[in-house]
């Protein structure tokens, strides 16, 4: 007979291996700071970038009023006010990607703690299995089962 627990175990598994399964064991090569780490160097590279774009964006908008009164501006002031907003910027999104991968790193360790768990209740559900005897796919066919068992598939149907 099908154990259905076992059965209910392994599919649980499988699904877990197919859908989240690979990165949230990626997560885990790393310890929770360096994970942080590299997901701020990267928002970092990716901040920059992406203020450097709006900036000259909005330069392009304005570059009428710009080139008129560039004679009138202080450029200091205007310089220390772009340094100011790039890093406000940039610290604000830090902050928020630091959140955001110390909370996925925590729910990657979450998952991959219960995955271990079915992985030796499955474990325990095999070795039960084991000191009872062999479990059947089909109980009516025994005897049929003991005869196909070591004869190998020569892909022919009788």
């Amino acid at each position: 007979m099908i154990n259905q627990e076992r059965v209910r175990e392994m599919i649980k598994l499988a699904v877990y291996e197919k859908q989240d399964g690979e990165k949230h064991k990626v997560a885990m090569h790393y310890y929770r700071g360096d994970f942080a780490a590299r997901h701020i160097f990267k928002a970092f590279l990716c901040a920059t970038v992406a203020y450097g774009l709006i900036f000259l964006l909005w330069c392009a908008y304005h570059m009428e009023t710009l080139m008129r009164d560039i004679d009138k501006m202080n450029l200091i002031e205007f310089g220390t006010t772009v340094l100011v907003r790039y890093l406000l910027f940039t610290g604000a999104y830090l902050i928020i990607v630091e959140i955001y991968a110390n909370v996925y790193y925590a729910g990657c360790k979450r998952s991959v703690k219960r995955y271990y768990r079915r992985l030796r209740r499955l474990e325990r559900i095999y070795g039960e299995e084991g000191r009872t005897g062999r479990t059947l796919l089909f109980e009516d066919n025994e005897s049929e089962d003991e005869e196909q068992i070591g004869q190998p598939d020569d892909g022919t149907m009788e």
